[in-house]
């Protein structure tokens, strides 16, 4: 990430995980499995640069990005004055996606397939969050959220089965079906919250004379609070 050396009079930002700008903190968590904690790599790349040119077009300072606050030098914590903290956190919820087995015969001993379906709607939910926060105190001097949710998804499989011993790899296959489609779902969602995170930092970022007051603040907190 590159690194702009600030003008005297602004306020330097630094971000940690995707973002730059004051100092800014970036990290995207989610609840739900490991995998999809956080973006995708490309996609932290391309927020990363995102907030840097936000940042930049409000008129912040860009000192660096980090992973996350804890592997910032203590020396940088000096110097930075605002770390921006943008997160997505989302949930996913599954209504009656639980499978039905229906054995390959019928009444009467009539011949038929058997299935193993599954059949349900899958909710992605959460919120974006905007933090701006001093990295040496790590006292949180902005924040703002707003409620995402993503358009539910319907989620559908059979696999059909001659005899009664092939069911378990039936089960075993719809299964495997189905947390394809859960995780294509996830993915989507994450890339439709990635978007709208954009426009949120564009909206909620502060800027100007809001931007210097929350520098000043964090300037008398380092002060106050001597490390």
């Amino acid at each position: 990430m590159p690194i702009v050396q600030p003008p005297s009079m602004s306020p330097n930002f630094g971000f940690a995980g995707f973002l730059a700008a004051m100092q800014t903190l970036s990290q995207v968590k989610t609840q739900m499995k490991p995998e999809t904690e956080m973006l995708p790599s490309q996609m932290r790349s391309s927020l990363q640069k995102s907030v840097e040119s936000i940042a930049l077009q409000k008129g912040h300072n860009v000192i660096s990005a980090y992973e996350s606050i804890d592997i910032i030098p203590y020396e940088d914590k000096k110097k930075i004055d605002l770390l921006i903290i943008p997160e997505v956190q989302l949930s996913d919820e599954e209504n009656s996606l639980t499978p039905t087995v229906e054995p390959p015969k019928g009444p009467h001993g009539t011949l038929k397939k058997g299935t193993v379906q599954y059949t349900g709607t899958l909710k992605i939910k959460g919120q974006l969050i905007l933090q701006i926060i001093e990295p040496l105190t790590k006292e949180k001097l902005f924040i703002k959220s707003i409620p995402y949710a993503y358009n539910p998804v319907t989620i559908e499989t059979v696999v059909e089965y001659g005899e009664e011993k092939e069911m378990y790899q039936a089960a075993s296959l719809a299964y495997q079906s189905v947390q394809r489609a859960k995780q294509n779902a996830i993915n989507q969602a994450l890339e439709d919250a990635y978007d709208k995170l954009i426009d949120f930092i564009k909206t909620h970022l502060p800027g100007g004379e809001e931007a210097v007051n929350l520098a000043k603040q964090a300037r008398e907190l380092k002060t106050i609070k001597r490390y």
